[in-house]
């Protein structure tokens, strides 16, 4: 029997797409922000770790916090505990090892699946151990890169989402940093949401239409004196719909920005005076800003990305399954 967890989406999504590898029916414990994503016959839904029985196997995401505040951290203790392997998945390429900690000190799976070797050389770097580390694939990312699922036109989305039909629309794909990368630390970034949205407001024309896409994790009420009459917040649209609705995109680091560019070579990733490289501008796959001049630049031309996401991640599905297979023998 498996059990599957995390507390973030974007692991969510990732784990979803293993569910159908176990022919059993698996114990799955999802927090508000991702339950509707663990939408299948085959799991269990459970409130609490003690409704698990018989397990063999976990497998968790990872997220930042303490296990106060992170089911994956929870479900790797439990298991522990309990004498069960354990497997976390990390579906981006950051903070790898800071994903692991805790106030009282690292708490490791027995495997840790990562995207590619990339991930691989980068985790060993901050100092996780090789002989744990998997660079299996993602099969969430292999999923996208097949054929856009058919949407309603974008004349049928502006109405939606009450967006104006004579404007540019200019997408800001947020996501919460200031939080969890505070100032005067040593995670700082250099900038975070609101620097990156204040240089991007001041780019705007009297012709454009500012939506800013926020993360699931995020509370709206953070941008609420920034709503403007040629700005829209929005929480649940769908990336499909961004592909089809949006004149330009530009975020910091998140996830959705790699989404996107399976469908768009122009998505920018602005990240002024960056520590690291984005993994979006290391696989070619997104238009790099790391200072303002380089932002301007890309608002106002047609800059397109050099390649596409898709060629990395075929079979990704696959290789994971073998590896779990092998594992619940």
């Amino acid at each position: 029997m498996l059990l599957i967890g995390c507390q973030d989406v974007g692991p969510a999504k990732y784990l979803a797409h293993l569910q159908d590898i176990f022919k059993e029916p698996s114990f799955c414990l999802s927090s508000d922000l991702n339950r509707s994503i663990f939408n299948t016959q085959k799991v269990n839904h459970i409130k609490s770790l003690s409704e698990a029985k018989n397990i063999n196997l976990v497998i968790s995401g990872t997220s930042l916090g303490d296990t106060s505040n992170s089911l994956d951290k929870q479900m790797l203790c439990w298991a522990k505990k309990n004498q069960i392997p354990s497997i976390s998945i990390i579906e981006h390429w950051s903070w790898y090892q800071k994903r692991f900690e805790t106030s009282t000190g690292l708490i490791l799976p027995d495997y840790i699946i990562l995207n590619d070797s990339i991930a691989e050389e980068a985790a060993i770097k901050e100092g996780l151990p090789k002989e744990i580390l998997k660079p299996l694939g993602n099969p969430h990312l292999e999923m996208l890169c097949g054929q856009l699922k058919p949407i309603s036109s974008k004349s049928k989305l502006l109405k939606k989402y009450f967006l104006p039909k004579d404007r540019r629309l200019i997408f800001f794909i947020s996501e919460e940093i200031r939080r969890d990368f505070k100032k005067d630390t040593k995670d700082f970034l250099g900038y975070d949401e609101f620097s990156v949205l204040a240089d991007i407001r001041s780019l705007l024309k009297s012709s454009d239409h500012l939506v800013i896409k926020t993360h699931p994790s995020e509370c709206k009420a953070k941008y609420e004196d920034l709503i403007e009459y040629n700005t829209s917040l929005i929480s649940d649209m769908c990336y499909q719909e961004i592909v089809v609705l949006a004149d330009k995109v530009i975020g910091m680091e998140s996830m959705l920005l790699l989404e996107l560019s399976i469908h768009r070579n122009d998505v920018i990733s602005y990240r002024p005076n960056p520590s690291k490289e984005f993994i979006g501008t290391q696989l070619g796959v997104t238009i790099k800003a790391n200072n303002f001049e380089d932002l301007k630049n890309a608002m106002r031309t047609e800059a397109k990305s050099e390649s596409k996401l898709c060629d990395n991640f075929h079979g990704s599905k696959e290789r994971i399954k073998q590896f779990l297979l092998k594992l619940t023998k």
